[in-house]
């Protein structure tokens, strides 16, 4: 954006879905302002409280709800002309991955598009590994979701969702 001469702001969303998220989310602030970005806004959510809530679709749903809400009140707040999201290739392929196996067939090929409306996927064609070699070399820190590595079956016993997390520990 710097070298563009385009303004560039962040914002942080916080869960609240693990103990010290505040403080996880207070350092990528930081970090962003030290990068040059603004404004930069942190953003704390309800994750059950999201329109699908955390039964339909499960907390996975519930949190990309409240997320996606959150990023899109904070553009309009301050008249962004995109939001750019971090998904990598990795989240691309667990997006077809777990699209199939939840039966959403050819469609589910698709994946996630590069552009739509408001929503921009600059790194799609980078590996979550590159994207960390990348923070690591610019000095920044960068977090591992503990969910996102938690063991347990394709489907739950209670017949919910399939979660990313198992797609990653077959991947």
């Amino acid at each position: 954006a710097a070298r563009d001469a385009r303004p560039a702001g962040a914002v942080v969303v916080d869960h609240r879905l693990q103990p010290g998220s505040d403080r996880v989310a207070a350092r990528a602030a930081a970090q962003c302002v030290e990068l040059g970005l603004e404004p930069v806004l942190v953003r704390a959510v309800d994750v059950d409280g999201g329109p699908r809530g955390a039964g339909a679709g499960g907390p996975e749903a519930a949190a990309r709800d409240a997320r996606y809400g959150a990023l899109a009140a904070a553009a309009e707040g301050e008249g962004a002309a995109a939001v750019l999201l971090g998904h990598s290739l990795d989240d691309q392929a667990e997006t077809v991955l777990l699209g199939l196996a939840r039966g959403s067939g050819a469609r589910s090929l698709a994946g996630m598009p590069a552009v739509r409306g408001l929503w921009r996927r600059p790194f799609l064609g980078l590996r979550r590994a590159q994207t960390e070699q990348v923070c690591r070399a610019l000095g920044l820190d960068f977090v591992r979701d503990p969910a996102n590595a938690a063991a347990g079956p394709w489907r739950a016993a209670d017949g919910s969702p399939l979660r990313r997390a198992a797609v990653r520990e077959t991947a």
